[in-house]
């Protein structure tokens, strides 16, 4: 990815970071704000699949609510989170199922990105 800075992902290297400025139908106004990124492995299931990709929106923290799977930047990495605004706390839920019921809170909304579309694979 050309614009912004590269994302560092856990070891683990669950999603791949793609360049999506080559592909025909992204405008150069849109990869300047979104980046793409592959699921790779089943970790994920049931939400996305191996060879999914996500287009993600950067500081789109604005337009998200609850119930929106984010990339969640922090210091030591970026992760895939569901947000949940339920009651009056916010969690980011794992994007895995065996572990949807263990949220991490959050004391306010952190650095996040929305997934605005999903290319299935």
């Amino acid at each position: 990815m050309k614009a912004g800075k590269p994302l560092q992902f856990r070891k683990n290297n669950y999603l791949e970071l793609l360049d999506i400025t080559h592909l025909s139908s992204v405008t150069k106004q849109a990869a300047m704000h979104c980046y793409a990124l592959r699921v790779r492995g089943d970790s994920m299931l049931p939400f996305h699949k191996d060879g999914d990709i996500l287009i993600v929106e950067k500081n789109s923290r604005g337009k998200i609510k609850h119930g929106d799977t984010v990339v969640w930047h922090k210091e030591e990495g970026s992760c895939l989170k569901i947000l949940d605004l339920a009651g009056n706390s916010i969690k980011l839920r794992p994007v895995d199922f065996t572990r949807y019921a263990n949220p991490e809170p959050a004391t306010s909304l952190p650095q996040l990105d929305k997934v605005i579309f999903i290319i299935s694979a």
